[in-house]
């Protein structure tokens, strides 16, 4: 995985990226002589500007670009809607084409659904949502997942960046209002859909799919204790504001050292096996090192039920970690993750410096 860091900062690869899938870039649908852009504002490494056509204020766009030769815009359009827009000056022209793809920000997934090629840009419909906004806003660490595979963008100053194109469209809009109501309009150059229009391909589940539940620390405990009682564990339980392990609601520490949690989902449509599956998966996205040892295997238990296990190794500078994840379903839609991890520090090589704190 590439961790892209801007231009004006040092990069770092992690591994493999998708570079190859952003084969797409700016190619707006208005014609480029009703095209006007303004300069706005600087915000840290992004650029804002106002983009105008014949029929008035069309956007404001915030952009950035990185040492990968990506560019990133956060695209602010009259109608309230916000689009993503990933771009390189060298990838071939490509006719608009719907794409699989999942954004997370800092472990915690934002959007799912489905993007859009359109010449040579890549672009995922963020939609009105605050919500969706400002977990964005408020990330640290972005990374966008297809079927080619996944890459990284830090985020520094997204959240001030947000603000001043907040900024730049209610002025650039008051300054220069659209002649059509936003009930109307299309979505302006990139030909994203208006929200009072939306298409299947808007970034959330269907109306008709539940969202699971992950259920609350005391709800979780009692599934915690059944754990440790039935493999004759002592620990203590760790205070939920000092969890090790940020996602799972109930944190313990074993006598050895070992660090285990809890977590259980409700209404999931994941099966033990899908769900093992996916949490080694994203050891390769976590690890800031190298991965290995994974492996998938499945035991019985005692009542007859079966389990599945995952479990890999990371070594990163540092700290590395071994972790083992249990998934069990005591009952259909409800799904129970136990994980043990156990951490040791790396030996730092002879001669080697710390990291840059932007290659981290």
């Amino acid at each position: 995985m590439r961790v892209n860091t801007f231009i004006t900062a040092t990069s770092i690869t992690r591994a493999a990226g998708l570079t190859a899938l952003f084969l797409a870039g700016t190619a707006p649908a208005i014609a480029a002589d009703d095209v006007r852009t303004v300069a706005f504002a600087r915000s840290g490494n992004w650029t804002i500007s106002g983009v105008h056509d014949a029929k008035g204020f069309n956007h404001c766009a915030a952009r950035v670009g990185y040492k990968n030769g990506i560019k990133v815009g956060l695209l602010g359009y009259f109608n309230g809607n916000w689009t993503l827009q990933f771009y390189r000056d060298d990838w071939a022209e490509r006719p608009e084409t719907p794409f699989d793809v999942r954004v997370d920000v800092d472990g915690r997934t934002v959007l799912t659904g489905k993007g859009k090629w359109s010449g040579r840009s890549a672009f995922v419909y963020l939609g009105a949502s605050s919500e969706r906004l400002a977990a964005l806003m408020n990330g640290t660490l972005m990374t966008v997942v297809t079927g080619s595979g996944s890459t990284q963008f830090r985020l520094d100053g997204s959240a001030a960046a947000v603000k001043v194109a907040s900024r730049c469209r209610s002025q650039q809009m008051a300054a220069n209002p659209r002649s059509e109501t936003p009930s109307t309009a299309s979505n302006g150059a990139f030909g994203a859909p208006p929200a009072s229009k939306p298409t299947p391909s808007a970034f959330a589940p269907p109306a008709a799919t539940p969202k699971p539940e992950k259920l609350s620390r005391a709800d979780t405990i009692s599934f915690a204790n059944a754990y440790l009682g039935r493999r004759g564990l002592k620990a203590d339980l760790i205070a939920e504001t000092e969890n090790v392990m940020k996602h799972f609601p109930v944190n313990w520490r074993m006598p050895n050292g070992i660090v285990g949690g809890a977590m259980v989902l409700r209404g999931t449509p994941l099966t033990p096996a899908a769900a093992a599956d996916r949490l080694i998966a994203e050891q390769g996205e976590l690890c800031k090192g190298t991965v290995a040892a994974k492996n998938r295997s499945k035991a019985a238990l005692p009542d007859g039920a079966s389990v599945e296990l995952a479990s890999a190794q990371c070594t990163a500078p540092g700290e590395s970690y071994s972790i083992v994840f249990q998934v069990t379903s005591p009952q259909a839609g409800l799904l129970v993750v136990i994980a043990e991890l156990s951490t040791r520090k790396t030996r730092p090589i002879a001669g080697a410096s710390a990291p840059a704190a932007d290659e981290l």
